[in-house]
């Protein structure tokens, strides 16, 4: 499984605050954080996303 990102538990600024100290404590975890990230992002198109909107919105305003 490939780490993208780090969630902390939702309201709690504790949690978010180790995660982040965690990014900048260890620079082998933040490489492959970014590394891993970059990858997935090259899945993802505008166009297919621009497209899915597009149908998104037609189905919205046929359904209205």
């Amino acid at each position: 499984m490939r780490i993208t990102f780090l969630v902390p538990p939702i309201k709690n600024p504790e949690a978010l605050a180790e995660n982040i100290i965690k990014l900048l404590s260890d620079k082998t975890l933040l490489t492959k954080i970014s590394e891993n990230g970059y990858k997935m992002s090259l899945k993802f198109r505008w166009e297919d996303s621009l497209d899915k909107m597009e149908e998104l919105i037609c189905r919205q305003n046929y359904s209205a």
